[in-house]
C-alpha cells in the first residue's frame, strides 16, 4: 500500500497546480468572486453523504479496514450543514423558481460535479475495503488541497463581513487532514500492507480515475467563476453615487425610462445595466416577443436571482406605496 500512498501524493501535487487553484490564490480578484463557483458544488456536497452511507460504509463488518472506513463515513456525513450556512453568509442563497433550480442543478454547468459522486459510487460498489480506502484517501487529498486555498479566501472575507465561514474556512480544514484515519499510527499500519499485484494495479487505476473526476469538477468550477461575475449585493450599491456619476446621455435615457418605471430603469439606476443595454433588450423584446427579463438574462448581462431581488425588494414595495397613497 506504500506505493499507492506515494502515487496519491504525486497526484495531489499535480492536482494543486490546476488553473482553479491558481485562481483561488489570485488576490487581485475579489474574494467573493473567487468563491463564485460555490453554488456549483451543491451536487457534490448534498450527495457525498449518501455515497458514504450506501457505497463506502458496510455494516456489520469484522474487517478492520472496513471499520476504519465506517467510522470515517459517520464523521464525514454532516458537512453539508456548514455548506448551507456559508451559502447564506456569502449571499449566494438566492430565491429562484423550482424549475430554474432544477435546470441549474442538472444542467451543463454542474455536469462534471454531479459525475464525481456517481463515479465514486460506481468505483466503490462491492469493492474490497482496501480499495475503498484508497478512494477515500483521494477524496481527502483533493479536499485538503481545495480547503487549504478556500480557507485563505475566507480569511479575507471575514475581515470585511465579520462572518465565520465553517465550510470554506478553517473549521472544515481542521477536520480534513488529507488522510482517512487522521492518525499517523494507523496510517503507517495500512501503509505497510502488502497488496497482491492485481489489487495494486486496481488501486492505482482507481486513484487515477478519482483524481481525474475531481479535476474535471474543478475545471468546471473555474469556468463558471470566470464567466459569472458577481454583482454586489443590493444593500452595498450606493444608488446616489451611481446616479451622480452617470453622464448626461445616461440621464436622458433614465428620464425616458422612468416615465413608466420599467424594470430597466431600476437596473440602470442601480448600475447593473447601461441605458444602451436596456434599449437593445427592449428592441429584442419587441422583435421576438421574448420577455424583457429573459432577454437580459439570456444575454448574460445579469442573472435571474438579481432580477428577482430587484423586483421583490425594490419595485414591488414602491408600487405598494404608490397604490396606498
Amino acid at each position: 500500500m506504500k506505493e499507492v500512498f506515494k502515487f496519491i501524493e504525486v497526484k495531489k501535487q499535480e492536482f494543486a497546480k490546476l488553473p482553479f487553484c491558481e485562481f483561488l490564490q489570485d488576490k487581485s480578484i475579489n474574494p467573493r468572486q473567487r468563491l463564485a463557483w460555490a453554488p456549483c458544488l451543491a451536487p457534490f456536497v448534498m450527495n457525498i453523504w449518501e455515497v458514504n452511507k450506501y457505497f463506502l460504509r458496510e455494516e456489520p463488518t469484522s474487517n478492520p479496514i472496513q471499520k476504519i472506513i465506517n467510522k470515517h463515513t459517520y464523521e464525514d456525513d454532516h458537512h453539508y450543514v456548514w455548506y448551507l450556512e456559508d451559502m447564506e453568509k456569502l449571499a449566494f442563497d438566492y430565491s429562484s423558481k423550482f424549475s430554474d433550480s432544477l435546470r441549474f442543478l442538472w444542467g451543463k454547468e454542474t455536469q462534471r460535479t454531479r459525475q464525481i459522486c456517481q463515479k465514486i459510487a460506481a468505483y466503490s460498489f462491492q469493492a474490497e475495503p482496501i480499495l475503498k480506502f484508497a478512494i477515500i484517501e483521494v477524496i481527502e487529498a483533493t479536499g485538503n488541497v481545495v480547503l487549504s486555498l478556500t480557507t485563505e479566501v475566507s480569511r479575507e472575507l471575514e475581515i470585511s463581513t465579520k462572518h465565520n465561514y465553517r465550510y470554506f474556512g478553517e473549521h472544515h480544514l481542521a477536520v480534513e487532514t488529507g488522510h482517512t484515519t487522521g492518525t499517523d499510527d494507523i496510517e503507517i499500519l495500512i501503509e505497510n500492507i502488502e497488496l497482491p499485484e492485481a489489487t495494486r494495479k486496481k488501486a492505482f487505476w482507481l486513484v487515477e480515475k478519482v483524481f481525474e473526476a475531481f479535476a474535471d469538477g474543478l475545471n468546471e468550477f473555474y469556468l463558471y467563476a470566470k464567466s459569472h461575475p458577481i454583482e454586489p449585493p443590493l444593500h452595498d450599491i450606493n444608488l446616489a453615487q451611481n446616479h451622480q456619476s452617470i453622464t448626461a446621455q445616461k440621464d436622458e435615457s433614465l428620464q425616458a425610462l422612468s416615465q413608466d418605471k420599467h424594470l430597466g430603469y431600476y437596473l440602470v439606476e442601480a448600475g447593473l445595466l447601461t441605458p444602451e443595454q436596456v434599449e437593445v433588450a427592449l428592441s429584442q423584446q419587441k422583435r421576438t416577443g421574448i420577455h424583457f427579463n429573459e432577454v437580459i438574462t439570456s444575454n448574460n448581462w445579469i442573472n435571474h436571482q438579481t432580477v428577482e431581488y430587484i423586483i421583490e425588494k425594490v419595485i414591488m414595495p414602491e408600487q405598494e406605496i404608490i397604490m396606498a397613497s
